[in-house]
């Protein structure tokens, strides 16, 4: 059970480490490679709203105010820890205006292979 143990302090670590969540706006499709934003939208860098976990997953949401990336198509996000990407998710196109908050739910599920 020390394997358990340490799978879940590995969890927590990485949860400690993730602070933000980013917006942008680049369609170019994901590559396992990429961890980062292709055209990161400058303000929309900002901090976690909710930020759980589980032995094994951590959940984060991102939330955009109404003041927040107003005007633009909206396509990828991530999560970082003010500089550093924990990764890159494209979705569809968001136009974003002022008219409502625009949240992002990211979900990391970690798995132990042996």
């Amino acid at each position: 059970m020390i394997l358990t143990q340490q799978f879940k302090e590995l969890v927590e670590d990485v949860k400690g480490d993730m602070t933000n969540g980013q917006g942008g706006t680049s369609s170019t499709l994901f590559l396992k490679t990429q961890t980062g934003l292709i055209s990161a939208v400058a303000g929309t860098n900002i901090a976690l709203i909710d930020l759980t976990n589980t032995d094994s997953s951590i959940s984060a949401t991102h939330q955009m105010g109404t003041a927040i990336g107003v005007g633009h198509n909206l396509i990828e996000f991530e999560i970082n820890n003010g500089v550093d990407s924990y990764n890159r998710t494209v979705k569809a196109v968001y136009a974003k205006t002022s008219r409502g908050e625009y949240n992002v739910f990211h979900t990391f599920t970690f798995v132990v292979i042996v």
